[in-house]
């Protein structure tokens, strides 16, 4: 598992290596076009799934054009189906 804490981190940990998946927050980070930027950069190396601890239709669905294969809202049951997420998202 590679954890990014920075925008910055993650840009250089995927050009240096291609992860066979991403769960990322977007919660906390300091410019959030940045992540839209990153979104679209991955989309086609590997799949993501986008982890906000506020959702919000709008948001969920700019995630998914943008190039995002799932976006879940933070809960006890959306970490319980985390993993069959991952499956799915990998199929």
């Amino acid at each position: 598992m590679i954890v990014a804490r920075t925008l910055s981190e993650a840009r250089t940990e995927i050009e240096s290596r291609t992860p066979n998946y991403s769960i990322g927050p977007i919660n906390g980070l300091p410019v959030m076009d940045k992540v839209w930027l990153l979104v679209p950069m991955c989309k086609d190396r590997f799949p993501i799934v986008i982890l906000t601890s506020h959702g919000g239709e709008e948001l969920a669905v700019q995630a998914l054009k943008s190039g995002a294969m799932d976006y879940v809202v933070k809960s006890p049951e959306a970490f319980d189906s985390l993993p069959r997420t991952v499956e799915r998202t990998l199929r």
